[in-house]
């Protein structure tokens, strides 16, 4: 059992390390990147010794904003907005755990509960499994987001009574795996699973 759980965890892992040490690379590169635009700058402004050691620096993080706030006005373009969808929607389909990061850091920034705390399972639904995920349980009551195959999309949701719940828990990584390709791997956990979890209310 231990072991089992060990596993789940270090796949639940892999699933939100590998895109965060994505990002984190590319925010590495764009922060070389600043400082070597900065550091001409800053002697070009003779303002290179205005804080010291530290002014180039100070002057990539101020260039950093200025470009947020820039790609943030053109937000309001529409063409732009549709342009973001899609390449946002690439990135998904490439690498479908970032959409769970970007949901754990939008729950961040509004003090919500952590989505890491999702459950990737297979529900119960008379004889038939669907994937889907468990995305929150309050008192008796549990959310779950029923899935569409190839990439991992929310297709439904269904607010439940956890007494009336019954399914099979597998490790999420797996879970944009197995979307991907529509549907096979799914069937190993209900051979290994036997009768689904009944969840206590």
């Amino acid at each position: 059992m231990a072991s089992k759980t060990f596993r789940r965890i270090l796949i639940d892992g892999l699933a939100l390390a590998i895109p965060l040490g994505i990002l984190i690379f590319v925010f590495i590169k764009i922060h070389q990147i600043l400082m070597k635009i900065a550091d001409p700058l800053a002697k070009k402004l003779q303002i290179e010794l205005l804080f010291g050691g530290l002014t180039v620096a100070i002057l990539a993080v101020v260039l950093f904003f200025l470009i947020v706030i820039f790609l943030g006005l053109l937000m309001f373009i529409p063409a732009v907005v549709r342009t973001r969808a899609k390449v946002e929607q690439v990135i998904l389909y490439i690498i479908p755990s970032l959409n769970q990061l970007k949901v754990i850091a939008g729950e961040k920034l509004t003090g919500e509960d952590s989505a890491s705390a999702w459950k990737s399972i297979l529900l119960k639904q008379n004889e038939d499994y669907t994937p889907a995920i468990i995305t929150e349980e309050v008192g008796e009551w549990v959310t779950i987001v029923l899935i569409r195959a190839p990439r991992g999309e929310p297709e439904d949701i269904i607010i439940a009574k956890k007494a009336n719940i019954e399914f099979i828990e597998f490790p999420m990584m797996e879970l944009a795996i197995f979307a991907r390709k529509y549907g096979r791997g799914f069937s190993k956990y209900i051979k290994k699973g036997g009768e689904a979890t009944k969840v206590n209310g």
